[in-house]
C-alpha cells in the first residue's frame, strides 16, 4: 500500500451525517490467509470507523492465518474507532508494526455518550495471535473510551520493544479480556506489560 499519510489496507468507513438512516453498515469480509502491508505515518492494516458517533458502524472480519505489517509513526495494525465499529479476526493472525506510537490492535470511542449499551468499538482476535510493536511509546494492545473493548482467545504471544511501551492499555473506561498466553516487554521503568488507566479502565 501507499506511502501516504493516513492510507489503509482495508477500511471499512461510516459517514452517515446528515442522515443516518438512510444508509446500512458499511462491510468487509476478508478470507484466509490474507496479507496487508502499508508503509507511512498514520497509515494502518485494517481499520473500521465511523466518524459520526451514530447510525450505523462499520464491520470487518477477516479469516484465519491474516498477516499484517505496518511501518511509520501512528500506524496500526488494527483500528476500530468509534460507534458500532467492528473488526473480527480468526485464529493466527500475525500483526507487526513498528514506529513511534504504533500500536498493533486499537478500540477507541470517540463519544463519551455512546458505549453504555456494548454499542462500543470492539476487536474480537482469535486463538494463537502474534503481536510485535517495535518503537517508543508503542502499545501491543488499547482498548480507550466508554464501551471501547478487546477480546483476545488463548494463546496470544505479544512483544513490544521501545520506551514507556505497553503491552496492554485499557484507559478511560476501555475493556481488555485476555483468555491466556505471554506478553514480554523490553523498554525502560515507564513501560509495563498491562495496565489500566483512568475512569473504569478495566484489564480481565
Amino acid at each position: 500500500m501507499g506511502n501516504r499519510s493516513d492510507a489503509a489496507g482495508l477500511r471499512a468507513d461510516s459517514r452517515s451525517f446528515p442522515s443516518p438512516q438512510y444508509y446500512g453498515p458499511s462491510t468487509i469480509d476478508a478470507g484466509d490467509r490474507v496479507s496487508v502491508t502499508n508503509t507511512g505515518d498514520r497509515s494502518t492494516g485494517v481499520t473500521a470507523m465511523n466518524y459520526n458517533g451514530y447510525g450505523h458502524g462499520s464491520e470487518i472480519t477477516l479469516g484465519q492465518d491474516n498477516l499484517i505489517n505496518t511501518a511509520g509513526d501512528d500506524s496500526y495494525g488494527l483500528m476500530a474507532y468509534g460507534y458500532d465499529t467492528v473488526i473480527k479476526a480468526g485464529d493466527g493472525l500475525k500483526a507487526t508494526t513498528s514506529g513511534q506510537s504504533a500500536h498493533a490492535a486499537v478500540a477507541v470511542n470517540n463519544d463519551s455518550a455512546v458505549g453504555l449499551n456494548d454499542d462500543g468499538p470492539q476487536i474480537t482476535l482469535g486463538g494463537n495471535v502474534q503481536l510485535a510493536t517495535s518503537g517508543d511509546e508503542a502499545y501491543g494492545l488499547l482498548a480507550e473510551g466508554q464501551g471501547a473493548f478487546i477480546n483476545v482467545a488463548s494463546g496470544l504471544d505479544l512483544k513490544t520493544t521501545g520506551l514507556e511501551a505497553f503491552g496492554a492499555l485499557a484507559l478511560d473506561g476501555g475493556r481488555i479480556n485476555l483468555a491466556g498466553g505471554s506478553l514480554a516487554v523490553n523498554g525502560d521503568l515507564t513501560s509495563a506489560a498491562v495496565t489500566a488507566q483512568g475512569q473504569a479502565g478495566l484489564l480481565s
